[in-house]
């Protein structure tokens, strides 16, 4: 038998400062240059957000992404710690639909809101729908995401 892990504040965190490294907002792909234009134009702001707030992250069109440095380590525990260990899962759960950790953040700072940033994690899939045309499981899907992202963002204000 497996022996379970106890879930802590810092082995949540600990898992975001991991997690940041794929953050879905710092890949861009250079093509179509039509993607990688909007990308740049709606996600950038967060990135520059997110480095004057004190986070060193670097938008990559490489396959891999830098680890956090420790200084950016020690802000985004910073920036966590007011959380408590069930608003933290919450949290978690929020980057996890995004699949960004910086769009959770800016959300649980009020510089987006939920719904805004789930869009903004969305933007590559938006696009191919658009190319491809959207089939109902994609639609589907994608509105239990946001359902998620919702019950996610309220759990974390409680």
């Amino acid at each position: 038998m497996q022996e379970q892990k106890k879930v802590t504040k810092d082995s949540i965190v600990n898992k975001m400062i991991e997690y940041i490294a794929s953050d879905c907002i710092l890949f861009r792909q250079e093509e179509p240059k039509e993607l990688f234009d909007l990308e740049k134009e709606k996600w950038d702001y967060v990135v520059v957000w997110a480095q004057k707030i004190g986070l060193n992250v670097q938008v990559t069109t490489g396959l891999f992404c830098q680890d956090l440095d420790e200084q950016s380590k020690v802000k985004l525990r910073e920036l966590l710690s007011d959380l408590t260990l069930e608003q933290l899962l919450y949290f978690q759960n929020l980057a996890g639909v995004y699949r960004s950790v910086l769009l959770a953040l800016a959300v649980k700072n009020n510089v987006l809101d939920y719904d805004t940033a789930f869009d903004l994690s969305c933007i590559e899939e938006t696009f191919q729908q658009k190319v491809w045309k959207a089939d109902d499981i994609i639609i589907n899907e994608q509105n239990r995401r946001r359902d998620a992202a919702k019950e996610a963002y309220k759990g974390m204000l409680s």
